[in-house]
């Protein structure tokens, strides 16, 4: 299943006419940011792992590890995703957010 909204996009669309187009968030996103490329870039990562989408996902953990980030560090920071979409599930199950 393809959970990246503009890949599901591609895909459902019934035509190939957008699969060579970029999809050039993080030129919009990051534009003029205060952020450091690695934060900006564990951000992307993050967003990538929680929208399920494999060629983002691989493609931000290559763009990390070039900033110089360690294979720790990006770990860490999935952790940390992994851990607050289970808070958020949690609260969801027992009614509160």
């Amino acid at each position: 299943m393809v959970a990246n909204v503009l890949f599901k996009f591609r895909d459902i669309s019934g035509t190939d006419v957008f699969d060579g187009m970029g999809v050039g968030l993080r030129a919009h996103t990051f534009q003029g940011t205060s952020l450091d490329d690695m934060t900006v870039e564990l951000i992307n990562l993050s967003l990538s792992d929680i929208n399920g989408c494999k060629p983002c996902t691989a493609a931000h953990v290559q763009k990390a590890r070039q900033t110089g980030l360690s294979d720790e560090a990006i770990y860490e920071a999935i952790q940390c995703v992994a851990t607050m979409i289970a808070g958020t599930q949690y609260l969801r199950s027992i009614g509160i957010a």
